[in-house]
């Protein structure tokens, strides 16, 4: 089924719109288009988690990989705001009004990976959650599972001062019926693009530090 997005051009520092294409030819071809991204926190005991996925065992690209809460591509003449929110509907089960998700910061995702170029200009959302991770109506189909990482741990490995850390959460079970509670260790490559991630998780933390509570 084909999926229409709104596709951009950098002229110089500004992103400008220049018409519509299909996902996967913009993906083929390298053309630059939006994503609308949900990074998901809690506060557990004074200190800040991070809420992350884990993509399906059947996705084309990063399978079983650890991503972002949730990541939608924005359609034509969809707001990023209306992406975000849809697929937190589709793939968390859980429905989030506008006025409860904060715009934190931007990000651009770029790699060539076979015959798939990347080139996405990422609108982060960020929401303090409050609720169990067990609330959730994963989608099968498109959520292996969701876990929760202390965001010290995780800069302490992107900074290479530990190899590996714990992540605790729900995993689909082997039989593809339900979800379980799973422990989780994990490093740097359990996640899609090294350097990337980096650079996401140090703009998480700053935005915590600056709009909720200090960290150290």
């Amino acid at each position: 089924m084909s999926e229409l997005i709104d596709v951009y051009e950098w002229k110089g520092e500004a992103l400008v719109h220049t018409g519509v294409m299909d996902k996967l030819e913009a993906e083929h071809k390298g053309v630059w288009h939006k994503v609308a991204r949900f990074q998901l926190i809690k506060k557990i005991e004074d200190e800040y988690y991070i809420i992350l996925q884990r993509r399906g065992r059947h996705k084309k690209l990063g399978a079983l990989k650890f991503s972002v809460a949730v990541s939608e591509h924005i359609m034509a003449g969809e707001s990023d705001l209306d992406a975000c929110i849809r697929g937190i509907k589709e793939e968390l089960g859980t429905n989030v009004g506008k006025s409860e998700l904060k715009e934190a910061y931007n990000i651009k995702f770029q790699f060539d990976r076979g015959s798939i170029k990347e080139r996405t200009y990422c609108k982060t959302y960020i929401l303090e959650y409050a609720n169990e991770i067990e609330n959730f109506i994963l989608q099968k189909e498109e959520v292996e599972g969701i876990y929760t990482i202390k965001i010290n741990n995780i800069m302490e490995m992107f900074e290479e001062k530990v190899d590996k850390i714990e992540a605790i959460g729900i995993r689909l079970s082997e039989d593809e019926t339900g979800y379980i509670d799973d422990v989780a260790i994990i490093d740097k490559d359990s996640f899609t693009d090294y350097d990337f991630y980096k650079e996401d998780f140090l703009k998480i933390k700053e935005y915590i530090d600056c709009n909720l509570t200090k960290l150290y």
